[in-house]
């Protein structure tokens, strides 16, 4: 299920009033109708008006029992036996405490909170694809969402796209609220999640402007941990800017990072200055401590044409690699096979042609690197050209400090 910004938007458009009513009848309706692949016409034939139906439907008014009697003998449904127990509070909680969360009670009712309920759920035990499968469900009820649901939602759908790789509409998402949230923890984690956004894609502005307020706003609430990481994503992303003797310097100084955060920022700084062997020698037996140690050691075997290692990288991948990286990847299998042939049509097929580039300067930088040296070695110079606009292009829209692509590429 590909997810599209400008579908939600308009959703969210159509809303123009919060619900008046908390009554889960109107969505229980709503998704009857759906399931039985009605239209709103068919759905209120014989029983009220189309517009008396939509704003049933929307929680906007509440069905009388005559009404209610009749939809009952329509869909052959007890309305009564439909009562939840969300406490959306609860899932709040859950994603402040994400790391420590094992179980989760789903819900197989009807109306529009159980189903967030659940698409919730799959996002916080990491099921994705389950997620997907509701996501145009759960998308069918933004009428039937308070602010908080709303935002909710949001948040759960920045998530999905945050994992496929699309980090600049993850955080597009969630600036789609029209009002403020009210809840004071909700409010920290979108602003939370549109800072961790903001530094993988180079929002200098927003992070100018919101790190130390989302920082504060942490402490406040006693969140050491994300306090820590925050501090670390922000060590990452100043890396670009500064010397390597300086950066190091600041690690040495950096006494809440733990020893393998060190670690991965000393094999990345060394990284990015050409130290290839010695960010190789910081990654050794940690190559899948976790996702950024499996990204960062295929690159730096990569540029060490490491076949072996990188071919035992490449056969046990890590679990979860959004499209973008595993496209990266099965290139370098063409690579490391010395598949010539293959590894060019990939680049002209597989990159060149794509929607989208990827929104990290990490991958921006491999494809240059591989794909113009591919390219101009082959005499394609005309769409090495057009490679070399489209990447820059991305560049600018994310605004990535571009003297670091000179400094690997000239």
């Amino acid at each position: 299920m590909y997810i599209y910004l400008k579908s939600i938007k308009h959703q969210i458009n159509m809303r123009k009033h919060e619900p008046l009513y908390r009554n889960e009848i109107g969505s229980i309706l709503k998704n009857l109708r759906k399931q039985h692949h009605l239209t709103l016409e068919e759905g209120a034939e014989g029983i009220c008006s189309v517009s008396y139906l939509s704003k049933v439907e929307n929680n906007m008014i509440i069905p009388n029992s005559r009404y209610l009697d009749l939809f009952k003998e329509k869909y052959k449904i007890d309305f009564s036996s439909q009562k939840n127990n969300i406490n959306f509070n609860e899932v709040i909680h859950l994603f402040l405490e994400k790391d420590k969360v094992k179980f989760f009670e789903f819900n197989n009712h009807l109306d529009y909170q159980s189903i967030l309920n659940n698409y919730l759920g799959y996002i916080l035990l990491n099921q994705l694809s389950e997620a997907n499968q509701l996501f145009e469900e759960v998308t069918h009820y933004i009428k039937n969402y308070d602010q908080d649901e709303l935002a909710l939602y949001l948040y759960g759908t920045s998530i999905l796209l945050k994992e496929e790789g699309r980090l600049k509409d993850a955080f597009n998402v969630l600036t789609l609220m029209n009002e403020k949230v009210s809840h004071k923890e909700l409010n920290l984690l979108i602003d939370k999640e549109k800072l961790i956004l903001s530094f993988f894609t180079n929002d200098h502005g927003y992070i100018l402007l919101h790190y130390d307020v989302v920082i504060n706003r942490l402490v406040n609430l006693g969140l050491y941990e994300d306090v820590n990481e925050m501090k670390f994503l922000h060590l990452n992303y100043l890396m670009q800017f500064m010397r390597l003797d300086e950066f190091l310097e600041e690690l040495a100084e950096a006494s809440y990072l733990k020893h393998y955060e060190k670690t991965y920022l000393k094999a990345k700084i060394n990284y990015l200055n050409q130290r290839y062997e010695d960010s190789y020698k910081l990654i050794i037996g940690k190559e899948r401590l976790n996702q950024a140690f499996y990204l960062l050691s295929l690159q730096i075997m990569n540029k060490l044409k490491y076949k072996e290692n990188i071919f035992e990288l490449i056969n046990h991948p890590y679990e979860k690699l959004n499209k973008n990286e595993e496209l990266a990847i099965k290139y370098l299998k063409y690579k490391f096979l010395n598949q010539k042939e293959e590894q060019l049509s990939f680049i002209r097929e597989q990159i060149l042609k794509q929607n989208d580039f990827p929104d990290t300067q990490d991958l921006l930088n491999f494809w240059y690197e591989e794909g113009m040296e591919n390219l101009r070695k082959n005499n394609y110079y005309k769409e090495a050209s057009s490679l070399s606009d489209l990447i820059f292009k991305k560049y600018k829209n994310l605004r990535i400090y571009i003297d670091w692509l000179y400094i690997l590429v000239w």
